[in-house]
C-alpha cells in the first residue's frame, strides 16, 4: 500500500478518516504512507493484531 497505490484508490485520501487493522508490519508501512501523502496523525486510526 504505497502512496502511489493509496492517491489512485482513494484521491482525497487527505481529507478522510482511515482506519487500519492488520499485522503489525502491514500498519507500520501503510501509516508511513499515508504521512508521506500529508494525512494528518489524528485521522489515522489501527488496530493491530498478530497472528
Amino acid at each position: 500500500m504505497g502512496p502511489a497505490h493509496l492517491r489512485r484508490l482513494v484521491p482525497d485520501i487527505t481529507r478522510r478518516e482511515v482506519y487500519l487493522c492488520g499485522p503489525p508490519g502491514f500498519c507500520t508501512a501503510t501509516t508511513a504512507s499515508l504521512r508521506q501523502l500529508g494525512v494528518p496523525a489524528a485521522r489515522i486510526h489501527q488496530e493491530a493484531f498478530a497472528l
